[in-house]
């Protein structure tokens, strides 16, 4: 050896401890060089032969670091992507929970100004009354039932002029007459109570 610490090679610990009970193995310790080795070593089934390697630590641990050195850059790379996939990923579920609770508010505005408009049009004395823009009816609200003693529901589909007397369909149906935008259109119209009594209506479209 270099250092002249083993004076035969029989002193190393693959012979003074290993064989023959391991075959083949591998530790760290005094190696051939003197110093702080990785051994390996096997022996051969067929012939009385040792086939030993060593390396010093120090060399083993530099390759180690050399190697590793790649390994590093490419698992500090990995963290960098994963954490900008991951703000990536946090900004849209707070988006998408924001654009959620805004949905929410909007539905719950919707549904307050539609409860608030039903108790509009149960309190109001007025027939109201929406139409397609042929005149077909397709909302009443409960003064309906007040007037013709009939559902609101048998209303929906018939056209406004068939529900006031012959001599009023025409100018009824005038108000949906296509032409420029005007503004409210109105007239006058009789119609029959199902007790027999005539109505003057002013409607205003």
């Amino acid at each position: 050896n270099n250092k002249g610490e083993f004076q035969f090679a029989g002193e190393l610990t693959v012979f003074s401890a290993l064989l023959p009970r391991h075959e083949f193995g591998s530790y760290q310790g005094p190696g051939l060089s003197g110093d702080n080795d990785l051994v390996a070593y096997r022996t051969s089934r067929t012939r009385p032969i040792v086939t030993i390697v060593t390396q010093p630590v120090a060399i083993a641990v530099q390759r180690w670091e050399r190697s590793a050195r790649g390994f590093m850059a490419v698992g500090a790379g990995a963290v960098v992507v994963i954490t900008l996939l991951s703000g990536l990923v946090w900004r849209s579920l707070r988006a998408r929970e924001a654009a959620r609770r805004l949905r929410d508010e909007a539905q719950a505005r919707v549904a307050r100004s539609q409860q608030e408009m039903a108790v509009v049009m149960k309190s109001v004395q007025e027939l109201l009354f929406r139409t397609d823009a042929d005149g077909a009816i397709t909302f009443v609200n409960a003064r309906w039932s007040a007037l013709q003693g009939t559902d609101a529901g048998h209303a929906i589909g018939r056209p406004l002029r068939n529900l006031v007397l012959p001599e009023s369909s025409a100018a009824v149906q005038a108000l949906f007459r296509p032409g420029p935008d005007v503004g409210t259109r109105s007239t006058q119209a009789r119609v029959m109570t199902p007790a027999g009594r005539a109505l003057l209506l002013d409607v205003a479209v």
